[in-house]
């Protein structure tokens, strides 16, 4: 077998080392962000796209430019942060007359395109595994693709993919569009693209998406994982404290441990200013870069969950049952064991909240200090007794601010908090 062939093979390997879940292997953000937002915000991945934009890296037939591209990998990997980069879209000298968002007039260009980025950033020192093809596909045209689906799988996704696999990467599929989900497994079947896919990717879905891919193509191995490389981009306060925990607690018992790419947020974007500022994660200061709302609870859930390998934790019980759920309208507890911590989220709803302002958990054969800390990080003391059942905290969730946590389907207000057991 000649060498470079050899060498694609074993790097398409499955990963044997060791994996210990943790935070940031499973927290991403669309833009690099500042060291101290990436530290403090337990984001580990960065989804590039602009850099790597075909007319970007190659403005004019065969005449390459790498440069913007190169210097956002060194900086993120002097960060420690992974680098996904989006292929796409159509170079202007390159489109047909459907323009950037639409096929090559000649899908060899289009080859030759990605064939170069691959090369360029799978090999020392840039070392990237994964590419995603393309943002946002639609089965019909839309905003970032105007040609049908069956075309985009044709003349973009699948050559893109071959090459991806001849170097020995990943492939991600396309972001699909949250409004187009209705044909997501339409694409993935059209010519059996699920055969070139390692991870299913969405924007903007509702996180229960998760489940029916892993029941379609995850649980029998056809394809590696899920990811949402974009979600979020709302003002609602609550929707990280609402979702994150969830999607954890559905990751760590779904396989995750089997490799640490499986399942992976990112929110969109890391920084903003104008109207959408509020939106994303940061804001532009006069010292330095302001948290906004979802700015502070992406920092609350790393204060509690980021610092320490991750495993689900079920040994516990409340009062009223809360199970565990990926259904972002049902309230719930989803339990954590961080090294030596254990946390319980708390996610309940304003039903839930006028029946049973105080939440009693119940944690067997556990001594230690308890804490609640709220969704926005605000830690207070929280009262334990032990009991013949083991400690009892009745945790007063009624006091808590609540807030809507989410945007799509009805408004829904949840009061979330971490119980904290150390």
């Amino acid at each position: 077998m000649p060498l470079p062939v050899l060498l694609a093979v074993l790097l398409a390997a499955p990963l044997e080392r060791p994996f210990a879940p943790d935070l940031r292997a499973f927290n991403g953000v669309d833009y690099l962000a500042a060291p101290e937002v990436m530290r403090d915000l337990g984001l580990g991945w960065a989804r590039e796209s602009f850099p790597c934009d075909w007319n970007a890296v190659e403005p004019e037939p065969d005449r390459w430019d790498f440069a913007k591209m190169d210097a956002r990998v060194a900086e993120a990997h002097a960060q420690g942060v992974e680098v996904l980069p989006m292929l796409g879209y159509t170079a202007r000298w390159a489109a047909g007359e459907l323009g950037g968002f639409g096929p090559a007039r000649d899908v060899a260009d289009w080859e030759d395109y990605v064939a170069h980025v691959v090369a360029r950033y799978s090999r020392p020192p840039y070392n990237l595994r994964w590419f995603q093809v393309w943002n946002e596909p639609t089965w019909a045209p839309m905003d970032f693709w105007k040609a049908t689906g069956p075309e985009w799988i044709d003349e973009v996704y699948l050559p893109a993919a071959r090459i991806i696999r001849r170097y020995g990467c990943r492939v991600v599929f396309g972001g699909w569009a949250g409004v187009d989900a209705g044909h997501l497994n339409d694409a993935l079947d059209w010519h059996d693209a699920w055969r070139f896919t390692d991870i299913i990717d969405v924007h903007y879905c509702g996180i229960g998406i998760w489940q029916s891919a892993w029941d379609r193509y995850l649980k029998d191995g056809r394809c590696l994982g899920v990811w949402q490389t974009e979600i979020g981009f709302h003002p609602f306060p609550e929707y990280i404290a609402n979702l994150y925990p969830r999607a954890l607690y559905w990751a760590l018992t779904h396989g995750w441990s089997d490799d640490p790419d499986r399942y992976k947020l990112f929110w969109f974007a890391s920084w903003g200013a104008g109207p959408d500022g509020p939106k994303c994660l940061t804001l532009p200061g006069g010292n330095g870069n302001v948290l906004t709302e979802h700015g502070k609870r992406m920092r609350a859930l790393t204060q509690v969950l980021g610092d320490g390998q991750l495993r689900a934790f079920d040994d516990y019980t409340t009062d009223p049952p809360l199970p565990p759920t990926l259904d972002e309208e049902q309230p719930t507890a989803v339990g954590f064991r961080v090294g030596r911590r254990l946390v319980i989220a708390l996610i309940v709803d304003a039903e839930t909240l006028k029946a049973h302002p105080v939440v009693t958990v119940t944690v067997p054969k556990v001594v230690g200090q308890a804490r609640l800390v709220t969704s926005a990080g605000v830690s207070r003391e929280q009262a334990s007794e032990r009991t013949g059942a083991g400690l009892v905290c009745r945790v007063p969730m009624g006091e808590l601010d609540s807030g809507v946590a989410r945007s799509w389907g009805r408004e829904w207000r949840v009061a979330v908090g971490y119980l904290v057991l150390e």
